[in-house]
């Protein structure tokens, strides 16, 4: 077998986390809008001049003329009779402290909605325009009688969004929001409860994990896990729900290129297999499919796609994936996992089936079947050893093809052909390493440390 031809961060041991902004707790927002258009949250915290430590701060920026305007909101915009938060209070009027520099042709708005199990039962707007002069201005509305008690309150706030046009470089911080002779408040009031917005995902490879967050999905497609067969980690992939800008969609993916297909990695090697190890959980063995999906390409254009369905199992497997029938040499690979898939054709997806992935490599050789994985503890002693290993007799016994020394990042250090009774580590630094053996039917798994 040859190694000549390494996959980017095969055994997915390397992760990026990715730090995306910070939300106002108990509120929804429009940053997605802001940082997918134009590369940065309109809603931010501010220092707080009033109380505590933060206010909020939001400002409009390009990103109005593709999308939405800055909006803070508690309940649901598209239909104000559902959401917003529970409220028992009767207040006579809201005070709020406002910092704010507004276009002539701009007004920040403030909508509170009351309702009794969703019947709207009373509606409070304020509107400002002009400028605070770079100060935080005390604002009081009165809050008109409530016919009768409410249960809940919703929450608009946002520039230009009611009355005027959004300028560019508007902006309005607000420090708290706070009822009047109310025993209830609205939560987070004072803005200093902040979430960060984050995401991991495996180096060099890309997965619908940022649309996912930004839809304000709490569960990623793609994971790092500990349920790895090898090294500390595995790729954890599973079709999970989302909705951006109104389209509901499902997905699992993970590539190595980006979703559209137009980037890979330099490949230069000659091998006839892909191979890898999975294990796939449908959600319905019946309908739910996994797929992987390399293409092989010269100068950007397709020289052949290979495409194989994934059985399910519940163990690591072998999988491998034959490459022939190239018309010329390629100069870069792609590669595709897709995960949850009921029709090929359409790529309709379905929640809940999980796909592991670890071990991946390009080799020379002959395509064989899936093979059983077992962990053996007492495959090798002395453990911990100083210079060498020796291989338990009754592994011995069986047709070994091949030996292999891996560092616990997943690297492969040592491939020994056939058999043999003991293994030479000298050369080799003092830590944890595995090592695998390979029989016609199986692959055995140990862990040793080397003094």
């Amino acid at each position: 077998m040859s190694y000549a031809q390494v996959v980017p961060n095969p055994g997915f041991e390397q992760w990026n986390e990715f730090e995306l902004y910070d939300e106002p707790e108990s509120y929804f927002t429009t940053n997605n809008n802001s940082y997918l258009f134009g590369g940065a949250p309109g809603i931010t915290r501010a220092p707080g001049q009033q109380f505590g430590n933060t206010a909020l701060r939001m400002e409009v920026d390009a990103s109005v003329f593709l999308g939405f305007q800055p909006i803070v909101y508690a309940l649901d915009l598209n239909d104000p009779t559902r959401g917003g938060v529970p409220f028992t209070g009767q207040p006579d009027s809201l005070e709020g402290f406002f910092n704010y520099q507004l276009s002539v042709d701009d007004t920040f708005s403030l909508a509170l909605i009351f309702k009794t199990q969703g019947t709207i039962v009373g509606f409070q707007q304020l509107d400002i325009t002009g400028s605070s002069n770079g100060q935080f201005e005390r604002i009081v509305i009165p809050v008109s009688p409530l016919p009768i008690p409410p249960d809940t309150v919703g929450v608009v706030m946002g520039i230009g969004v009611l009355s005027g046009t959004a300028s560019i470089g508007d902006f309005v911080e607000i420090d708290e929001l706070n009822f009047i002779n109310s025993t209830d408040q609205l939560p987070n009031h004072q803005f200093e409860d902040w979430n960060t917005l984050s995401f991991e995902e495996p180096e060099n490879w890309t997965s619908i994990n940022l649309i996912s967050v930004l839809s304000g999905n709490s569960k990623v497609s793609v994971q790092k896990s500990t349920d790895a067969y090898e090294g500390n980690y595995a790729a954890r992939v599973e079709s999970v729900a989302f909705e951006f800008f109104g389209q509901a969609d499902t997905a699992g993916i993970l590539a190595i290129s980006d979703l559209s297909g137009n980037s890979g990695f330099a490949y230069s090697g000659g091998h006839n297999l892909f191979q890898f190890y999975y294990k796939f959980e449908p959600e319905n063995p019946n309908v739910d499919k996994a797929f992987v999906n390399v293409q092989m390409r010269n100068d950007g254009n397709v020289l052949n796609d290979f495409i194989m369905e994934l059985s399910p199992s519940q163990t690591y497997t072998r999988a491998q994936l034959e490459i022939s029938d190239l018309p010329e040499a390629p100069d870069s690979c792609q590669i595709f996992f897709i995960v949850g898939v009921s029709d090929t054709i359409d790529f309709t997806y379905n929640l809940g089936s999980v796909l592991y992935l670890d071990a991946l490599s390009f080799e020379n050789g002959v395509g064989v079947d899936n093979f059983r994985f077992e962990q053996v503890t007492d495959l090798v002693s002395p453990n911990p050893a100083e210079s060498l290993i020796f291989i338990a007799p009754e592994i011995l016994d069986q047709d070994i093809e091949w030996m292999e020394i891996l560092d616990m990042n997943g690297r492969k250090l040592r491939h020994l052909v056939g058999s043999r009774e003991s293994i030479d580590l000298s050369g080799m630094q003092s830590g944890l390493y595995l090592l695998r053996v390979a029989t016609q039917d199986k692959l055995l798994l140990t862990k040793f440390e080397k003094h």
